[in-house]
């Protein structure tokens, strides 16, 4: 593995998210699907051999060594995952779909809907647990946190009842939930 710094940008035009060193002029480029997609966010896994970004109607995951990649289908072909979000362990990927929360094994391609509330909504972004037994979504009118065994779920409700929490977080310990809502920031001690 190369020594220096990587920093990661997304290229508006060229429909590729970009690896690109600070020593060096020119990126390796991962492709999209068409030339004037843009990517709207980029992760890496855990422990660095992967990078994912929602793309026309799946998530592209690709090793960064080799450059190959695997699509992972989504429900609705012409919708466009916004966030993707690895496992700690780097073994599944996660993102939002339509009315539910789909996690990919990422070397079988065998996959788990978690429902949301309503079979109309998307989550926007999934985060897991640090200890990846858990993931957790806003949904409407609450966060919702899945045991990925199980399937069970606890939502903690938002002060607003019709609102969609975007981003949600667990602490680093595991122990609180957190999310940005109307007027303020709410953070929930996990049962």
């Amino acid at each position: 593995m190369r020594n220096f710094l990587l920093v990661l940008s997304i290229v508006c035009n060229l429909g590729c998210a970009t690896v690109s060193s600070v020593s060096q002029n020119e990126p390796k480029s991962f492709p999209v699907k068409f030339k004037n997609e843009t990517p709207n966010y980029v992760e890496f896994s855990e422990n660095g051999n992967y990078l994912a970004t929602g793309i026309y109607g799946a998530v592209r995951v690709w090793d960064v060594k080799s450059n190959d990649f695997k699509d992972f289908k989504t429900k609705l072909m012409n919708k466009t995952p916004l966030f993707v979000s690895f496992s700690p362990d780097s073994e599944y990927i996660a993102t939002g779909i339509w009315g539910a929360v789909r996690i990919w094994n990422i070397n079988t391609n065998e996959y788990r809907d978690y429902k949301a509330k309503f079979k109309n909504e998307t989550p926007i972004s999934v985060t897991y647990s640090p200890d990846g037994k858990h993931i957790a979504a806003g949904v409407f009118g609450a966060v919702r946190i899945w045991n990925i065994k199980t399937e069970e779920f606890i939502d903690y409700n938002t002060t607003v009842r019709n609102e969609i929490p975007k981003f949600v977080r667990f602490s680093p310990d595991g122990t609180f939930i957190t999310t940005g809502t109307f007027g303020q920031v709410s953070t929930w001690e996990i049962e």
